[in-house]
């Protein structure tokens, strides 16, 4: 057996660069209603911002735009130009029935270029948010591992998945869902 080389991208953001005044989106219209697709949100500790890919909606443009580079599996050197600084929505089914919008600001906006998004568990700590991301089989004592990000203010806690990375599962919302469901807001709108 050979062993084989593991080759471990890293997401790196450029300067944000002013480039719109802010503004507020508002219709949110899709021909085709992708809502019930669930996708993978996972948590890359390599990665210095959220990404927000297929499976969220924009709701505001900071006016922000930065490089992006390393988010590509396939070609880790391909760079994305003018990525917009947005603050997005994605819809989270929970296990108890419930659903949540949860709010990432301060985030790139891959939208179709990646069918998952990731979470910058720093990004999500510097907002206060407790993330467990150990994993339970690991722990010292597996039947009291949490396994989960815990937002203290709204005292909810999201379950994590192991799959190869540590991940959950969310959709892209309707235009209904981020009208009326609540929000669970996971990273600060401060630069």
């Amino acid at each position: 057996m050979t062993a084989s080389a593991v080759s471990v991208a890293t997401v790196t953001t450029g300067i944000r660069n002013l480039s719109l005044p802010k503004c507020v989106v508002g219709n949110i219209n899709r021909a085709l209603d992708v809502s019930c697709i669930m996708r993978p949100i996972e948590l890359d500790s390599h990665a210095d911002t959220c990404c927000a890919g297929s499976n969220c909606s924009i709701i505001e443009y900071t006016g922000k735009i930065c490089n992006v580079i390393g988010f590509n599996r396939d070609n880790p050197n391909d760079e994305l130009t003018d990525t917009p600084v947005v603050k997005t929505a994605t819809a989270y089914d929970a296990p108890t029935g419930e659903s949540y919008i949860i709010v990432l600001s301060q985030g790139l906006y891959l939208g179709d270029y990646i069918s998952y998004s990731f979470l910058s568990p720093n990004q999500l700590r510097h907002n206060e948010l407790v993330v467990d991301d150990g994993p339970r089989h690991l722990s010292h004592d597996p039947a009291n591992a949490m396994h989960f990000i815990f937002l203290p203010n709204e005292n909810e806690r999201i379950p994590l998945e192991m799959c190869g990375v540590i991940m959950f599962h969310t959709r892209k919302p309707t235009a209904e869902d981020i009208e009326t469901l609540p929000w669970l807001t996971f990273t600060s709108e401060l630069d």
